[in-house]
């Protein structure tokens, strides 16, 4: 079976990764800096939040970052 195949069809599947980022408070934003550069970023209260070139690598990186969380750390809603 072809990993990266499975993660690629998971990180595109934007209303499930946009859903379980959502339940662990996470809220994903475009802006554009001062040069012109859009970039996306995941916003989550007042923590410090890496910006992304690519709506791509942003949903990569929260694909990953929700892979490492305890089950308890995100909860389905009711």
């Amino acid at each position: 079976m072809d990993t990266m195949a499975t993660n690629a069809r998971d990180i595109t599947s934007n209303d499930t990764l946009t859903e379980r980022a959502a339940r662990a408070g996470f809220q994903l934003v475009t802006s554009e800096t001062d040069t012109g550069q859009v970039v996306w970023e995941w916003h989550r209260g007042d923590e410090p939040r890496p910006q992304f070139v690519s709506e791509r690598v942003a949903r990569h990186w929260m694909f990953k970052w929700l892979e490492h969380q305890p089950p308890q750390n995100i909860t389905e809603e009711s």
